[in-house]
């Protein structure tokens, strides 16, 4: 099934908002995660952080 604009608008926002979770796990303090703290902080899935890290 084709997706429409409005769900692909809806997908293209949730990526955003997670990709903007990783990056509020770093911090001067925190300059180097492993992925498996980043799921841990985020609690997203671990294929969705390394998909999005990628």
């Amino acid at each position: 099934m084709k997706q429409t604009n409005a769900q692909n608008s809806i997908y293209k926002v949730q990526a955003v908002e997670r990709a903007l979770d990783i990056l509020d796990c770093f911090s001067f303090q925190n300059r180097e995660l492993s992925l498996s703290a980043i799921v841990i902080r985020t609690g997203l899935n671990k294929t969705t952080v390394k998909r999005l890290i990628s």
